[in-house]
């Protein structure tokens, strides 16, 4: 082999493309429910730890559009599928939007790529509920308050709702802005009950 498959994390060689190390995976994986408030979000999940590896692979992936870190994010969903919470298959899973400016500078939506491998194994549909109205910040640089600024009213539904469960994904949680407000347009377009679930937390 050429160029043989390393850990993302550690950079150290492995076996096969897409895996991880087994101590690098046992310090990303770390799923939990996070215990923020939300008078629209049942719970909130988070399967990695953002400051334990999840940084390097969703960084890769998003800002240097490395592809191929799907197949280490899926193979973490994977080995780590039992400790994930159970969700009916009668759920509809709604990606957070990014905005068309990201889109076009990007190509993808990298919480879709995170996630779509998973939510068929799973036999749960995904729907674009939800657009991004406008274009907002990068969350990361700010203060909680700006964050909650940046975000709010960027969301809309693109069809009403009837009471149907909704499982929202992202690909990070910090103070849960940005999910709160997705949540926020869901429940006001009819949305039952509002799951979040993210890749990676900082938590």
């Amino acid at each position: 082999m050429l160029f043989p498959p390393k850990c993302p994390i550690c950079k150290k060689y492995v076996e096969s493309d897409g895996e991880v190390c087994d101590k690098c995976f046992a310090a990303v994986l770390n799923s939990r429910k996070i215990y923020i408030f939300s008078e629209y979000i049942e719970e909130f999940w988070a399967i990695a730890n953002y400051k334990q590896g999840a940084r390097e692979i969703i960084r890769d992936l998003k800002f240097k559009s490395q592809i191929k870190r799907v197949k280490n994010i899926n193979y973490i969903l994977n080995k780590g599928n039992d400790r994930i919470p159970f969700y009916p298959k009668d759920i509809i899973a709604v990606y957070v939007p990014i905005s068309k400016a990201r889109m076009k500078e990007r190509g993808f939506n990298q919480v879709e790529l995170m996630f779509k491998d998973w939510l068929k194994e799973k036999g749960i549909k995904a729907e674009k509920l939800l657009i991004r109205e406008k274009s907002t910040e990068h969350q990361f640089s700010l203060n909680p308050e700006e964050r909650k600024a940046n975000v709010k009213d960027a969301f809309k539904a693109t069809r009403a709702l009837n009471g149907e469960d909704i499982l929202l994904l992202d690909d990070i949680l910090t103070t849960g802005a940005t999910v709160t407000e997705c949540a926020k347009a869901l429940k006001e377009a009819g949305a039952g009950r509002i799951f979040a679930l993210v890749f990676a937390s900082d938590d």
